[in-house]
């Protein structure tokens, strides 16, 4: 145990013991300063010049301290030094007995684990959670903080059966709350949602304002899964063994919670999103990096600086493409099948690079490949 900084001083009972009452005022500054001394040293050393200077036989300085192995010590120190000590084992053994009482017969699984044997006992639709929300005046049923004020401008999906301990994910077992309250709540279960609301759920008739809040939650939420989906199905084009996740699975709806964090919290667009998705996919680089929509937040400022540094000429998102004529396009395809060649030359070295993360030596290594395939071009066109 860490030694304690400070111990408990009781004026009352410093200015009643008999000792300290036979003291001057220099003695009673040089009594505090020597218990200080003792209870940082944990005693005084017997040669210490301390002792010899200050106490002296016969002072009632003296009187104050008995000797233990080769130390001087106080006993009213001694006392608090035990308090203290006792106290903070007290405390531990309280603090892992709660806890004990807490988790003890939960079991050990992980998040998604516990969230899908949650959804096999119930689940609920973005439509029920919307309109529970309306219901409860977009505001925490605990604190009464409203939708707008609370953190994330969003309020949380409260289980109040905790679904670490058993409870389902249907709309009966939810409730909205704030972040503050749904940290501080752990596994307590506390129903703070009106007494009536399952019968105006079912009876629910939203006003003009709510209808447009419903509809604009349900687009926005619509709208995230489009743009998921965009950037699995060409992460999956690019490479057909990687790993993304399927539609209505817990997974699926982290990367739709990263697409919607673009939007609500670093204020992108639908448009600027989904422009850097296919810049992603379709940059040599990027595409081998941009692995997931969590990736595509993180570097979401780089994506769409490189991406409007390009080509002025690039076409985004569903603008139709001018039509090629047939030469044209056999011209194209000589270019792409050469370069597919050359790449597979340097195949061994681009995987070197991007592992080890060397934009430098990709670079190098593009550029060789750029020269190769701008004189095979010149080559055809002459």
């Amino acid at each position: 145990m860490n030694k304690s900084p400070a111990f408990q001083f009781y004026p009352k009972d410093f200015l009643s013991d008999i000792n300290v009452v036979s003291m001057n005022m220099e003695e009673r500054g040089i009594y505090i300063t020597l218990l200080s001394i003792c209870w940082i040293e944990d005693g005084i050393p017997i040669d210490s010049p301390l002792v010899s200077n200050w106490l002296k036989t016969g002072s009632p300085l003296k009187e104050c301290f008995y000797e233990k192995d080769g130390k001087l010590r106080n006993r009213r120190l001694d006392k608090e030094r035990k308090k203290q000590v006792d106290w903070a084992k007290k405390s531990a053994e309280g603090g892992k007995s709660t806890q004990r009482k807490r988790w003890d017969g939960v079991e050990k699984l992980s998040r998604s684990e516990r969230l899908k044997k949650a959804r096999q006992k119930g689940t609920h639709t973005e439509d029920e959670w919307q309109k529970l929300q309306q219901i409860c005046n977009n505001k925490c049923v605990i604190c009464g903080v409203e939708k707008g004020n609370s953190h994330g401008n969003a309020l949380c999906k409260d289980h109040i059966i905790p679904i670490c301990l058993g409870g389902s994910d249907s709309i009966d077992n939810i409730q909205p709350i704030c972040r503050n309250c749904n940290t501080g709540k752990t596994n307590k279960q506390i129903d703070a949602r009106p007494k009536d609301w399952k019968k105006r759920l079912t009876n629910y008739q939203p006003t003009v304002n709510q209808r447009s809040t419903l509809q604009s939650s349900s687009s926005s939420s619509y709208k995230d899964k489009i743009l998921t989906n965009l950037i699995v199905e060409l992460i999956k084009k690019n490479d057909s063994k990687a790993k993304v996740p399927k539609e209505n699975t817990p997974q699926f709806d982290k990367w739709c919670d990263h697409i919607r964090l673009c939007r609500e919290r670093d204020k992108r667009t639908e448009t600027e999103i989904e422009r850097a998705i296919r810049f992603s996919q379709e940059d040599e680089f990027w595409k081998a990096n941009i692995l997931s929509t969590a990736k595509l937040r993180a570097k979401l400022p780089q994506l769409l600086h490189q991406a409007s540094r390009g080509s002025q000429e690039r076409y985004v998102g569903s603008t139709p493409q001018k039509p090629k004529s047939p030469e044209q396009q056999k011209f194209e395809g000589a270019i792409k099948a050469k370069r597919q060649e050359i790449e597979s030359q340097y195949r061994s070295e681009l995987s070197e690079a991007r592992k080890s993360k060397d934009k430098n030596r990709w670079d190098e290594i593009h550029a060789i490949i750029n020269n190769a395939v701008a004189a095979y071009s010149q080559e055809l066109e002459g």
